[in-house]
């Protein structure tokens, strides 16, 4: 047809498990210094671009002393990790970005709501502030390898007492009995 072939490159590789030590221990994340796209920008849903901005923003970023970096939207509210979804525990309520705000609507997210529902705790799907995520009881990051992994520290603050919470903890135990 005149037309050149195109090339597909696949790399496949076993997936090894997460170390141990980021579930007993938690994670800390940094935030970006860029901002998540818009919705009119990319559809969120197409995992595969929203990938490509974390990468960037890690390469902005330079030698990245953090599991991961949180990014904000637009509207300068927080909307996720670089891979993963997040949520906050304040009091009785696990709060995560709402999904109107143009975030990834992961899967594994989903699940973690839907988990918690079953436990008849109260779920808000709504706009967080940076100040938020430093004063709340817990905080953790869901995504397909991670599935529910705590975070500890934002920024170098402290999150809560500094240890995964007794919710992040029942959430990814709840998580395993069902995968």
């Amino acid at each position: 047809d005149g037309m050149g072939g195109g090339r597909l490159v696949q790399y496949i590789r076993p997936f090894l498990s997460h170390p141990d030590e980021w579930y007993r221990k938690g994670v800390a994340l940094r935030t970006a210094v860029s901002r998540r796209w818009t919705l009119k920008a990319q559809d969120p849903q197409v995992k595969a671009s929203q990938y490509v901005s974390g990468v960037l923003a890690y390469l902005d970023n330079g030698a990245l002393e953090a599991h991961e970096l949180l990014f904000f939207g637009a509207g300068g509210s927080v909307a996720e990790g670089t891979v993963s979804n997040i949520f906050i525990v304040k009091g009785k309520r696990l709060l995560t970005p709402s999904i109107a705000s143009g975030i990834l609507k992961g899967v594994t997210r989903g699940i973690v709501i839907g988990l918690a529902r079953k436990r008849g705790w109260t779920v808000t799907e709504t706009s967080l502030t940076r100040h938020e995520f430093y004063t709340a009881d817990e905080c953790f990051l869901t995504n397909t390898s991670s599935e529910v992994l705590p975070v500890v520290k934002l920024d170098g603050r402290v999150i809560g007492d500094g240890t995964p919470g007794p919710r992040t903890k029942t959430l990814g135990e709840d998580f395993k009995k069902i995968r």
